[in-house]
């Protein structure tokens, strides 16, 4: 081979190196996501085997350096090369998160997590203040709003508890027949009050999936979220809950 065509297939060879290869050692976290019911990932290097004749695999959340990346043209996918026990073998680069991306993420979802909960704190302390209230000044209606399930521990799955239309006379006839909700039912809870001839706390709610279904409803049978119980009975929240006074913090 004359020195033009060396030349000639070296600056090839060099060009198709650097669009296909980055070098860079930047740190990976291996995540595969349970894919086809696994989260390990073997590496690719002829089927190479450790000491004790297994093969050598990624599992969840190893951290690795990746060294090299190279495009698989038969694919179009990228792999990167790294190092696990000794070994290199290499590994398809959409099974790996960058480290800093991964951190990032997580920070996120923490903050994310830590403010969902403060709003459901915020709302507890807002229901058990109305409960409260309620006791305190019968007739009176408090205005609220919060997602409740409707869990009715005295009846079946599918039985149902009609919903009111005057709290205050429940012997009339209730609201419309298809007005009712049965146990798991998801509603908004808008107003709370205590009715004196029965000492009942109801609450007025709205099914979600229904929004003409609206009604009076025993709010022993209405539970909520906790963020440190999980789901609570209205009824049991003050015991769980510790209201915020202004200016100051739960004792």
């Amino acid at each position: 081979m004359d020195y033009q065509k060396y030349l000639k297939y070296k600056t090839k060879y060099l060009q198709l190196k650097e669009k296909n290869t980055q070098l860079g050692g930047a740190k990976y976290i291996h995540d595969r996501r349970s894919e086809a019911g696994r989260e390990f990932s073997f590496l690719i290097v002829d089927f190479v085997r450790d000491e004790r004749g297994l093969p050598i695999r990624l599992e969840k959340n190893d951290v690795v350096d990746v060294s090299e990346q190279l495009k698989d043209d038969k694919s179009g996918n990228i792999f990167g090369k790294v190092e696990k026990n000794g070994f290199t073998g290499w590994i398809d680069m959409k099974y790996l998160i960058p480290q800093s991306e991964a951190l990032a993420f997580s920070t996120s979802l923490s903050k994310s997590m830590s403010s969902r909960a403060r709003k459901i704190e915020e709302g507890l302390s807002i229901i058990v203040k109305a409960i409260n209230d309620a006791n305190t000044n019968p007739s009176k209606k408090y205005e609220v709003s919060i997602k409740c399930n409707h869990s009715n521990d005295k009846l079946k799955s599918q039985e149902r508890t009609y919903l009111e239309i005057d709290p205050y006379n429940i012997k009339k006839d209730h609201t419309e027949d298809s007005y009712f909700l049965i146990n798991g039912d998801k509603v908004i809870l808008s107003q709370i009050l205590r009715v004196p001839s029965n000492n009942i706390l109801f609450g007025y709610v709205t099914k979600e999936e229904d929004g003409k279904c609206q009604g009076w409803v025993n709010i022993e049978n209405l539970e909520t979220e906790n963020s440190s119980y999980g789901l609570v009975k209205l009824t049991e929240l003050e015991k769980m809950h510790h209201v915020v006074p202004p200016g100051g913090q739960a004792k």
